[in-house]
């Protein structure tokens, strides 16, 4: 199926798909979809500014514009691929510490992470603290030398655990979040 980019804002989404999803939004790529391969095409000519995943381990690659990504539940990887991109998050399930999503091209000053959705729907005041204190709301960000990956970890419940965790190969910095008290 080929798809075309209207004028304005245009999205991909598949909000409502279980399956792993591979969703490219570059001009004359091909995304696999509802569990199909290579299924949806887009327009050489087209740009898609927006792309929302299901509740799969999906896969999002942006393009050289100003992209929106959700992945939603599921253990995501989201890669900007260009542009000043915002990676949002609307709930604790779109990144847990179980299903972590992880960002593969963060570029600190640069994109953003936007985590007003998700304070709002749990109602906690979101704070940048060094390390876990039991408050709930506290957020930290951290590189695992182990790893090698950077994290944004946030104790929703006040018990000095991660409840959502995102993890990046790239550093990530408070200045970059949207959502913090």
């Amino acid at each position: 199926m080929e798809v075309e980019g209207g004028q304005g804002n245009d999205t991909f989404d598949f909000s409502r798909f279980r399956q792993n999803q591979v969703i490219n939004l570059g001009a004359g790529t091909y995304s696999s979809v509802g569990g199909k391969y290579n299924n949806s095409y887009i327009s050489p000519a087209s740009v898609f500014e927006n792309a929302i995943g299901g509740s799969g381990n999906d896969r999002i690659i942006g393009n050289e514009a100003d992209n929106v990504l959700v992945g939603g539940a599921g253990a995501d990887t989201l890669r900007g691929a260009g542009g000043r991109n915002v990676f949002k998050y609307n709930s604790v399930a779109d990144s847990t510490f179980a299903a972590a999503d992880l960002l593969t091209d963060f570029k600190t000053g640069w994109d953003t992470i936007d985590l007003r959705n998700l304070a709002n729907a749990t109602g906690a005041s979101l704070n940048f603290v060094p390390d876990f204190t039991g408050k709930p709301g506290d957020t930290v960000i951290k590189y695992n030398m182990y790893s090698g990956r950077y994290f944004l970890a946030i104790d929703l419940s006040g018990n000095c655990r991660s409840d959502f965790l995102i993890k990046s190969t790239r550093p990530i910095s408070p200045d970059d979040v949207l959502g913090l008290a």
